[in-house]
């Protein structure tokens, strides 16, 4: 049963492997309730410990923290590391949330979407603060560590930093 879970999670830690979708969808199937726990001895057959690998995904490669409903905020944070791009949705209560970044050789972009009367509070990946400009929502501005926007976001960080436009 170890070796069969270790080869099911083994292919979202190769690096490199992460950016394939089939490889994440693959590996989401295994261990979903709905569509992976079975009677068939192949599976953990233990829902919460399937469910942190969707947490993991979530968080540390998408970047989405888990929405404050009280104060109507999620906070987008992502982790690029040698990833290229990552994408994904949440359904709340309140509607769906949704991210997107990516990174190339044009810089990075990253995308969200809240439910209405959502905030959204966006970090930049450390590795793209040294930029001096930036466009937030079709608007160039200088670089902040920290962004906080409605309930929608479009940032675009150039890799041509520090000529004044994005």
């Amino acid at each position: 049963m170890e070796e069969g879970l270790f080869c099911k999670a083994k292919p979202v830690f190769v690096p490199g492997r992460a950016d394939k979708p089939d490889t994440l969808a693959a590996f989401r199937c295994d261990f979903t309730a709905e569509k992976g726990e079975t009677l068939s001895g192949t599976d953990s057959r233990n829902h919460g410990f399937g469910a942190y690998y969707g947490a993991l995904l979530m968080r540390g490669f998408l970047g989405m923290e888990i929405p404050d409903r009280v104060q109507k905020a999620v906070r987008f944070a992502p982790r690029t590391g040698s990833l290229r791009w990552a994408k994904g949705t949440m359904d709340t209560a309140d509607g769906r949330i949704s991210a997107y970044w990516r990174t190339d050789g044009d810089g990075m972009r990253m995308e969200m979407s809240a439910p209405r009367g959502y905030r959204i509070e966006a970090r930049i990946p450390r590795e793209f603060r040294g930029c001096r400009y930036m466009t937030v929502n079709g608007e160039n501005r200088e670089t902040t560590e920290e962004i906080t926007a409605g309930n929608r976001l479009s940032l675009v960080i150039p890799s041509h930093c520090g000529t004044g436009k994005a």
